[in-house]
């Protein structure tokens, strides 16, 4: 099991380093040319690709769905409130409590865990996630750019989330996009991850001593208040087997490096989100043996 759980994450530090060394370097590097690279075409077509191979019964589909958001909807008030009494941003540090990486990590692990009925249902939940991820995530990040509306106006200007209502509709339909169209979207969407985790690397080279005690925190309450709700969740509902263990894994995960793209984004102290970004991929690593013998043993 962990060298199957390093297979998973070595690639996660792997591509960080290589922006980590690439800054120590000081070759120069244009993130913001990436970023917009990476949030108007990658990540729109990483969305549609991954969403277009999933084929489920569409009562499972909402069921999960369901699961998904009432976790998210908790792990929302209660970030608020933690926040709120420690006096930071929840522009800067909600996303990286909320949103997991429950795509690039979950669904692997889950797949480990339970096999097929695993996937399919590890997939449900990251639909529900990468929609409001790429809807309320944003506005919670750009929470400064004027009145609601105004908001909601930028909000729509982003391709995220059109490339989700896509990538549903094909779902919902059980449609399919033509080969050369599929190819060309896969192709464009493969190139996300990597960037991403290069351009979290170079801002990772500029983090400060007292920042990782902060990333520290925040990373374990990511950790821990996600395992809490998820064993809440599925106690209250009185799930069992399979469906028990993916929500259990996938409420667990760590933050999402999207998380860290949407904060560069919108200039929300990318440095201090990269900071939980791979620090809570760090500590995930010692506690995945203990959480997948927990959700499979249940």
């Amino acid at each position: 099991m962990i060298g199957e759980l390093f297979t998973i994450i070595a690639p996660v530090f792997i591509c960080a380093a290589v922006g980590f060394f690439w800054a120590r370097l000081g070759v120069h590097y244009d993130s913001a040319f990436v970023t917009r690279i990476v949030m108007f075409i990658g990540m729109p077509c990483l969305v549609v690709s991954g969403l277009s191979k999933i084929s489920v019964d569409p009562a499972i589909l909402f069921n999960v769905m369901g699961i998904a958001l009432s976790i998210i909807a908790c792990l929302i008030l209660l970030t608020w409130l933690l926040l709120k009494f420690r006096g930071h941003s929840p522009a800067v540090y909600m996303p990286s409590i909320v949103f997991v990486n429950s795509g690039n990590m979950g669904i692997p692990l889950a797949f480990m865990a339970f096999g097929d009925d695993g996937l399919a249902l590890a997939l449900c939940y990251f639909i529900a996630q990468a929609i409001l991820h790429v809807t309320l995530g944003i506005a919670i990040v750009n929470d400064q750019s004027g009145s609601f509306s105004s908001r909601i106006k930028d909000l729509f200007k982003q391709p995220l989330p059109y490339a989700a209502a896509i990538g549903f509709s094909l779902i919902m339909t059980d449609s399919s996009m033509p080969r050369w169209l599929s190819s060309t979207v896969e192709m464009l969407g493969d190139m996300a991850i990597p960037l991403m985790l290069i351009t979290l690397g170079i801002s990772l080279a500029s983090l400060k001593g007292g920042d990782w005690h902060r990333s520290l925190f925040y990373s374990a309450t990511r950790l821990g208040i996600g395992f809490c709700l998820g064993l809440l969740v599925v106690t209250v509902m009185e799930l069992e087997g399979v469906i028990r263990g993916v929500v259990l894994i996938q409420a667990t995960m760590p933050a999402a490096v999207l998380n860290y793209l949407l904060a560069l984004r919108y200039d929300r102290q990318p440095s201090e989100v990269a900071g939980i970004v791979v620090t809570s991929t760090a500590l995930s690593f010692l506690t995945l043996p203990f959480l997948l013998a927990f959700a499979i043993g249940g």
